[in-house]
């Protein structure tokens, strides 16, 4: 993802004052969550990410961010975009699952 901001000169014409697409997802660990709270101040927001565990569904901290308000309002963004895209994948995925089940020939023994 490219970090961009923008500024506006006197005359108001936008000017880009910094841009970076630094590859970094191959460079950090990852942990699988099932569970996310977020709290917001004026100054950043906070997510803690945690895995529900069963019996009791006790939730397990595992990590937690603080992102500046820049840093969330692109994040946000960002997965305002990604996730509307990956629903209609699952729609598209579990339509051709649906398709293939009706159109599977069944055999008869």
């Amino acid at each position: 993802m490219t970090n961009t901001q923008q500024d506006e000169t006197e005359s108001g014409q936008p000017v880009k004052i910094s841009a970076e697409n630094l590859p970094i997802m191959d460079k950090v660990d990852y942990v699988y969550v099932t569970y996310a709270q977020f709290a917001v101040n004026s100054m950043d927001m906070r997510i803690a990410f945690g895995d529900r565990l069963p019996p009791d569904g006790r939730v397990k901290p595992v990590i937690g961010l603080t992102l500046p308000h820049d840093v969330a309002k692109s994040f946000l963004k960002a997965m305002a975009e990604a996730v509307p895209k990956i629903d209609m994948l699952l729609e598209r995925m579990q339509e051709t699952s649906k398709q293939q089940t009706i159109e599977a020939p069944i055999d008869k023994q």
